[in-house]
């Protein structure tokens, strides 16, 4: 149930256009209490009936003496007892009454203490959410306090995987400039993966290989037991009420630099409460010379996962896509993931090397030089195909392409030209100006064009001469008949005395 105030501050975040998830957030409520007051329009609170306990009400002294003889009783054997004095009432009165009467069971916590270097605690935490690029993820935050001096290293990070876990370890044990002697954590499976037939904690694979590294010890929490960790639980909960509280959602990269600053000014500087002392003076005066020195060679906290690479030199990681170089697609390589960068090889060749991208992209990530790589790969592959194409003219093209070999610095432009002049010339034409030009030693796509122009010049026809089709040429006319004409001139009679003829009579 919750209370008029919060009522109006669900209506109010609610009309911010806030999930019932981030309402539940900012008010301490459930998200289904959220949900559920989020559909009211008005504040009601449902008045519960009065209990029927009218039966039981002779008995509650009674039940009162029996549980102050003896406070472990249950309800049955209270029922037993109140039926035994005549009680008629129902066994749930009886057991919801004991419920309200029973003195409560408070758990007793022994105080731990630690040695300097003793031990140290680690935890994740959840804290709202953060802006990478063009996305809004969710914001953890990786905390490990040292148990005798209370230092504190925090991390704030993207995911809780194995790769993030290690590799906040091993940025803990820097800064420290030291490793614990046992660290303390809970059931998370990057460290324990559950328990063996024994009842002792199975640790995770990689994470034991770390321990043996570094030479602390594993010791591990309890099943739902978070007070057994109790100084970096504290510890998780100081940094959402001093350092996150009231902020909101901002860069990744500002909260990390915030964090960062926090710890060196604020946690490790201040007076706890506990100790009376700062942790950063108590940890420099007894601490730091009681932890292990860390090893030469920092440990390699990737994760090794092997991809498939497309046809276009991509591969696929969390939704985004990066390149290799192009020789190696379509194939497989292994990638090395780490919280900041991915690392691909194949065959145990490093080829790539990428920021890890943890927005949503729809271009692919892409290194320059594979790209150039891809241009200069497409324009060999182009120049094969050109050259293949010049040697399919035959052998004069041959001999005349190790010519241009020899003799040219730049082949493939001369052979690019000579295959347009192919086009438009006759290719037994462009043969035989191979053979020639190569009988001359002119290796050069200027002197075949200027012999096909030539020979295309002198058996060009004059523009005067007039081409008729062959058939035409060979049809055979008869010869014409002149003595129509002569009968039509031919003299009459009165030829002599009228020269006019008759038949051109008016």
């Amino acid at each position: 149930m919750i209370n008029y105030e919060q009522f109006h501050q669900i209506k109010a975040l609610q009309e911010c256009r806030l999930s019932a998830g981030q309402i539940a957030q900012q008010t301490g409520i459930s998200e289904k209490t959220a949900r559920l007051w989020m559909k009211r329009e008005n504040y009601a609170v449902n008045r519960s009936t009065q209990p029927r306990a009218k039966k039981l009400d002779a008995y509650k002294e009674h039940i009162a003496r029996l549980l102050v003889e003896c406070d472990s009783y249950s309800a049955t054997q209270l029922f037993d007892k109140l039926r035994q004095d005549g009680y008629e009432g129902s066994y749930t009165l009886v057991k919801e009454y004991v419920r309200k009467v029973r003195p409560s069971r408070k758990r007793v916590y022994e105080d731990l203490v630690f040695a300097p270097g003793e031990a140290a605690q680690v935890d994740f935490g959840e804290c709202a959410l953060t802006e990478v690029g063009n996305t809004r993820r969710k914001l953890y935050v990786f905390v490990m306090v040292l148990c005798h001096s209370r230092l504190m290293y925090i991390e704030f990070i993207l995911r809780q995987t194995l790769e993030h876990f290690l590799a906040c370890h091993r940025h803990a044990f820097e800064a420290f400039g030291g490793v614990p002697h046992a660290m303390i954590v809970d059931r998370t499976k990057c460290a324990i993966l559950g328990n063996d037939r024994f009842g002792k904690p199975i640790p995770n694979p990689r994470y034991d290989d770390f321990r043996k590294h570094y030479g602390f010890e594993i010791r591990a929490c309890g099943p739902r037991k978070p007070y057994q960790k109790g100084r970096v639980e504290a510890g998780v909960k100081y940094v959402k009420i001093n350092l996150m509280n009231g902020r909101g959602i901002e860069p990744f990269e500002v909260v990390r630099a915030a964090g960062t600053e926090w710890t060196r000014t604020i946690a490790n500087q201040r007076i706890h409460r506990t100790t009376g002392r700062r942790p950063a003076e108590l940890f420099e005066e007894l601490e730091r010379g009681a932890m292990l020195p860390l090893p030469l060679l920092p440990y390699d906290c990737s994760i090794v996962q092997d991809k498939r690479v497309d046809k276009q030199a991509r591969f696929h990681y969390e939704g985004n896509r990066y390149s290799v170089p192009p020789q190696y697609a379509p194939g497989k390589v292994t990638v090395h993931v780490l919280p900041e960068s991915l690392t691909v090889y194949c065959d145990h060749r490093l080829i790539a090397r990428h920021v890890r991208c943890y927005e949503k992209r729809a271009e692919a990530i892409v290194d320059p030089d594979h790209n150039i790589q891809l241009r200069r790969q497409r324009r060999r592959s182009e120049d094969r195909k050109l050259v293949q194409r010049f040697l399919a003219l035959g052998q004069p093209a041959i001999a005349y392409y190790q010519g241009l070999q020899q003799r040219s610095i730049n082949e493939r432009s001369h052979v690019r030209k000579i295959l347009a002049l192919a086009e438009y010339h006759d290719r037994n034409s462009v043969r035989q100006a191979l053979i020639d030009a190569a009988a001359h030693g002119a290796f050069s796509a200027e002197y075949i064009a200027n012999l096909l122009q030539f020979r295309h010049a002198v058996s060009e026809p004059s523009p005067l001469h007039l081409p008729r089709n062959q058939e035409l040429l060979e049809i055979e006319l008869p010869e014409p008949d002149l003595a129509v004409y002569d009968k039509r001139w031919a003299p009459g009679p009165s030829s002599a005395t009228d020269p006019t003829p008759t038949d051109n009579k008016e």
